[in-house]
């Protein structure tokens, strides 16, 4: 018999770091839907493309 607590990452389907990605992941459409809400798409964009084409530029 298994114990619960410990074969639960396996009974969801995922463990602790695809929670924490799931996690990250709704914090950002959290974040893009509060843009919308504010009117401010277009500076979110932009930072967005900003943050791209520095992690090229310094990879």
């Amino acid at each position: 018999m298994m114990d619960w607590a410990v074969n639960s990452q396996y009974l969801w389907g995922f463990d602790m770091a695809g929670f924490r990605g799931l996690l990250y992941s709704l914090a950002k459409l959290m974040g893009d839907y509060n843009a919308v809400k504010k009117g401010k798409v277009g500076k979110r964009v932009a930072r967005k493309a900003t943050g791209k084409a520095m992690r090229k530029l310094f990879k």
